[in-house]
């Protein structure tokens, strides 16, 4: 009987036409506004994000379709909250706008200006590619010593065959990997991961303890920078970097770092 009721209620009421006017939340936020005020078809947004049309059809689509949430977004809220005051209904609709105008403009601005910052100095780029290098091998090796089978005679061609299973993209040859950048890359070795007997392209073994991970890093495939890290067995077969290699995962992929 209440909900008879209240659709009498609803569907009684014209919305009115100080309300009839643009929704800035719908237009800019469009299936996270929809949500709140089940709106589902906002939710049609969600594709053109992802599927890519020719001649970037799917965008022209997307703000056709942001305008027309704009212009229906009163009308779909006002059925959601149609027992408030037209001043309380529209204070509400002005804080949707609000956070769309913080997550639309000026978030992206301030996200601008810490990448121009960034870029001022080309050694942040250098050194920010480098150190997101360092601290995702130092990663996957970490995760990788819990899953490998070794005993103390296990080589560095052994080594590198287990481990390759925590890097995508990589081919194993003798003691080192290879990790492509992409599938265009087949005759490029982007990043390589040799084991090691210090340094020299000999065998490893963990009996010996004389093994060394040395990863590096080309950038631009043969051409363009070249980066090193450096880890370590300790005496309890734990991955351990060494000092330069530490200050980079130290820094790591932190942005803020490197302003």
């Amino acid at each position: 009987m209440d909900n008879m009721q209240i659709n009498t209620e609803y569907n009684s009421k014209q919305m009115p036409k100080e309300l009839q006017d643009f929704n800035w939340g719908a237009f800019l936020l469009t299936f996270i506004w929809g949500f709140k005020y089940k709106a589902w078809i906002t939710f049609l947004a969600i594709p053109l994000f992802f599927i890519q049309m020719p001649l970037g059809l799917n965008w022209v689509l997307l703000v056709l379709f942001q305008l027309y949430c704009g212009i229906k977004g009163n009308e779909w809220a006002y059925k959601q909250e149609y027992w408030k005051k037209p001043k309380e209904f529209r204070v509400t609709q002005m804080k949707w706008a609000a956070v769309a105008l913080a997550i639309n403009i000026i978030i992206p601005m301030i996200l601008l200006s810490i990448t121009a910052k960034f870029l001022k100095k080309p050694e942040n780029v250098q050194s920010y590619i480098h150190n997101s290098q360092c601290t995702t091998t130092y990663k996957k090796l970490k995760s990788g010593i819990k899953t490998i089978h070794y005993t103390p005679q296990t080589t560095g061609d052994q080594l590198a065959q287990q481990f390759a299973k925590n890097f995508a993209k990589s081919s194993v040859t003798s003691n080192y990997i290879e990790i492509k950048e992409d599938k265009n890359s087949k005759n490029k070795r982007t990043h390589t991961v040799y084991f090691n007997k210090f340094g020299e392209n000999d065998y490893c073994t963990l009996l010996d303890q004389n093994c060394q991970i040395h990863s590096t890093m080309s950038i631009f495939g043969d051409y363009g920078y070249s980066y090193d890290c450096i880890y370590y067995f300790d005496e309890n077969r734990r991955i351990k970097p060494d000092q330069a290699t530490a200050e980079a995962i130290r820094k790591g992929t932190n942005i803020l770092n490197y302003l």
